[in-house]
């Protein structure tokens, strides 16, 4: 088993649940959509938050060449991972068996939890980029810092909106970014 192996067993376990949260989240808004409320902001962070993960995920294959890690490195990602998983928890609301549910009112209540760890995500994966492209030559995640440094400083911001457009404003960019990031920046699995 090679350490790229090894680590991933454990990643793959924090991608799955992230992922779950949000998909069973998503499956059972669609499933009780007629006692639904919709936020298309909330909407806006949900899809940039999910965009993310799977461009993590695929920017993991990066790493599949090293042949050894520092017990240091596989800590950062391991931190990078869990605030992922923390803003996909957090992302994804309750869905009580009965009753209205009115995912305005849960951004209103819960965007500054979810976007504190969205931003954090983001911002660990700053000096995550340059370790891993500066120790080990991998240098599109150099590159994937142009996204992801913005999408923290812009996330860090909304979380402190005085007006609902400057958050919407915010909020596209983020995602915007998010797009770019999973596009442009891993589009190609070498």
């Amino acid at each position: 088993m090679s350490v790229f192996e090894f680590a991933n067993t454990l990643w793959s376990i924090l991608f799955s649940l992230a992922l779950i949260h949000m998909l069973s989240s998503a499956a059972k808004l669609i499933r009780a959509s007629a006692r639904v409320r919709w936020s298309p902001l909330h909407g806006l962070w949900w899809l940039s938050v999910f965009i993310c993960v799977i461009a993590n995920w695929i920017s993991l294959w990066d790493l599949r060449t090293l042949r050894s890690w520092t017990t240091g490195y596989i800590l950062l990602l391991l931190v990078a991972l869990s605030l992922q998983y923390l803003a996909c928890f957090l992302i994804s609301p309750e869905i009580p068996s009965e009753g209205r549910i009115d995912l305005d009112e849960f951004h209103t209540r819960q965007h500054g939890r979810y976007l504190m760890a969205f931003g954090l995500m983001n911002a660990i994966s700053i000096p995550l980029n340059l370790v891993t492209a500066n120790l080990f030559g991998i240098a599109i995640w150099d590159w994937q810092t142009l996204a992801q440094g913005p999408a923290a400083a812009l996330t860090f911001v909304a979380i402190f909106p005085r007006r609902r457009t400057v958050e919407w404003i915010l909020a596209s960019l983020v995602l915007a970014l998010s797009g770019f990031y999973l596009l442009a920046l891993e589009n190609t699995i070498r």
